[in-house]
């Protein structure tokens, strides 16, 4: 399985580590079939960042204001809105602080789940 990392070095610049995780095969040389995930990943990933150089420029031209975030964005992004929030907006400078958008999206009519009842779990 293959688990991709993304380290930022600029503002407009990154590197990937990619690390594979196997089950172990015991002595010897890795089996063939590993080979063959690993050049397939690869290949994969090189058709995925063929055009990254180019996405970063479309990213940062002023045709483009904004764009929808996935749902593991949005709990990325909500995350460093409650951090600022619980911090305080006011003692986190200007250029670290997340614009606090995803609040009107929240459901305020959402109440955690009551615990089961002892006669309930058994």
């Amino acid at each position: 399985i293959p688990v991709l990392a993304f380290w930022p070095e600029t503002i407009d610049t990154m590197s990937i580590d990619v690390y594979w995780f196997a089950p172990h095969w015991g002595e010897g040389p890795r089996p063939e079939v590993w080979d063959m995930r690993i050049r397939n990943f690869a290949a994969i990933l090189e058709e995925d960042l063929q055009f990254a150089d180019k996405i970063q420029i479309a990213a940062m031209s002023s045709g483009l204001r904004d764009f929808p975030l996935n749902y593991q964005e949005r709990r990325i992004y909500h995350w460093h809105e409650e951090l600022d929030r619980r911090i305080g907006a006011d003692r986190v400078p200007p250029a670290l602080r997340i614009k606090p958008l995803l609040q009107p999206y929240w459901d305020s009519n959402w109440k955690p789940a009551e615990a089961p009842s002892e006669t309930e779990r058994a």
